[in-house]
Protein backbone atom coordinates (compact mmCIF):
# COMPACT_ATOMS: atom_id res chain seq x y z
CA UNK A 1 0.00 0.00 0.00
CA UNK A 2 2.71 2.66 0.81
CA UNK A 3 3.85 1.54 -2.73
CA UNK A 4 1.02 2.74 -4.11
CA UNK A 5 0.61 6.02 -1.84
CA UNK A 6 4.39 6.64 -2.82
CA UNK A 7 3.50 5.93 -6.64
CA UNK A 8 6.38 3.86 -6.49
CA UNK A 9 8.85 5.83 -4.64
CA UNK A 10 9.00 3.65 -1.82
CA UNK A 11 8.94 0.34 -3.21
CA UNK A 12 7.42 -3.22 -0.86
CA UNK A 13 9.94 -5.24 0.60
CA UNK A 14 10.55 -8.99 -0.96
CA UNK A 15 9.78 -10.87 1.91
CA UNK A 16 11.44 -14.82 1.16
CA UNK A 17 11.87 -17.49 4.07
CA UNK A 18 14.93 -18.97 3.98
CA UNK A 19 15.17 -22.59 5.85
CA UNK A 20 17.90 -22.66 8.86
CA UNK A 21 21.04 -24.21 7.50
CA UNK A 22 20.90 -26.06 10.92
CA UNK A 23 18.34 -28.77 11.69
CA UNK A 24 16.52 -26.00 14.50
CA UNK A 25 12.97 -25.18 15.14
CA UNK A 26 11.71 -22.17 13.46
CA UNK A 27 8.29 -20.23 14.20
CA UNK A 28 6.84 -18.00 11.93
CA UNK A 29 3.77 -15.99 12.55
CA UNK A 30 3.00 -13.46 9.39
CA UNK A 31 0.24 -11.22 9.57
CA UNK A 32 -0.84 -9.80 6.04
CA UNK A 33 -3.31 -6.48 6.01
CA UNK A 34 -4.63 -5.98 2.93
CA UNK A 35 -7.60 -3.53 1.10
CA UNK A 36 -10.36 -4.36 -0.84
CA UNK A 37 -8.82 -5.23 -4.18
CA UNK A 38 -11.19 -2.61 -5.96
CA UNK A 39 -10.03 -0.25 -3.83
CA UNK A 40 -7.84 2.91 -5.83
CA UNK A 41 -4.96 4.14 -4.39
CA UNK A 42 -3.88 7.57 -5.13
CA UNK A 43 -0.57 8.46 -5.19
CA UNK A 44 0.42 11.22 -2.75
CA UNK A 45 2.01 14.51 -4.08
CA UNK A 46 5.38 13.74 -2.18
CA UNK A 47 6.95 17.59 -1.57
CA UNK A 48 10.21 16.80 -1.14
CA UNK A 49 12.65 14.79 -3.92
CA UNK A 50 14.01 11.13 -2.81
CA UNK A 51 16.60 9.80 -2.75
CA UNK A 52 17.67 6.97 -5.42
CA UNK A 53 16.97 3.53 -3.41
CA UNK A 54 19.21 0.46 -4.23
CA UNK A 55 17.80 -2.21 -6.31
CA UNK A 56 14.24 -0.43 -7.29
CA UNK A 57 13.16 -1.38 -10.68
CA UNK A 58 12.86 1.66 -12.94
CA UNK A 59 8.99 2.55 -13.99
CA UNK A 60 9.54 0.90 -17.33
CA UNK A 61 9.48 -2.70 -15.44
CA UNK A 62 7.19 -1.88 -12.80
CA UNK A 63 3.79 0.25 -13.83
CA UNK A 64 1.87 1.32 -10.86
CA UNK A 65 -1.72 0.71 -11.44
CA UNK A 66 -4.33 2.72 -9.71
CA UNK A 67 -6.49 -0.60 -8.53
CA UNK A 68 -4.74 -2.30 -5.65
CA UNK A 69 -6.38 -5.74 -6.55
CA UNK A 70 -4.25 -4.94 -10.32
CA UNK A 71 -1.25 -4.70 -8.39
CA UNK A 72 -1.80 -8.23 -6.59
CA UNK A 73 -2.84 -9.61 -10.00
CA UNK A 74 0.56 -8.26 -11.27
CA UNK A 75 2.49 -9.89 -8.56
CA UNK A 76 0.90 -13.39 -8.75
CA UNK A 77 1.81 -12.90 -12.59
CA UNK A 78 5.13 -12.46 -12.11
CA UNK A 79 6.06 -14.27 -8.61
CA UNK A 80 3.94 -17.66 -9.84
CA UNK A 81 4.28 -17.68 -13.53
CA UNK A 82 3.00 -21.19 -14.27
CA UNK A 83 0.19 -20.95 -11.77
CA UNK A 84 -0.39 -17.68 -14.03
CA UNK A 85 -0.45 -19.40 -17.03
CA UNK A 86 -2.34 -22.08 -15.82
CA UNK A 87 -5.61 -20.31 -14.11
CA UNK A 88 -5.35 -17.68 -17.22
CA UNK A 89 -4.18 -18.16 -20.52
CA UNK A 90 -5.92 -15.64 -22.12
CA UNK A 91 -3.37 -13.21 -20.04
CA UNK A 92 -0.41 -11.75 -20.65
CA UNK A 93 1.93 -9.95 -18.69
CA UNK A 94 4.17 -7.10 -20.05
CA UNK A 95 6.96 -6.13 -19.29
CA UNK A 96 5.96 -3.32 -17.28
CA UNK A 97 3.85 -5.90 -15.21
CA UNK A 98 0.96 -4.47 -17.17
CA UNK A 99 -1.81 -7.80 -17.52
CA UNK A 100 -3.58 -7.42 -20.53
CA UNK A 101 -5.49 -9.87 -22.54
CA UNK A 102 -3.37 -12.24 -25.30
CA UNK A 103 -3.83 -10.98 -29.00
Amino acid sequence: VVQLLSAGVYPATVHRVLRPKQAVGRLSLPYFWNPSLDAEIEALDLQQPVANLRGRPPASENKMMLSYGMNAFKSLARSHPKVFARHHPDLTCLADGSVVYKE
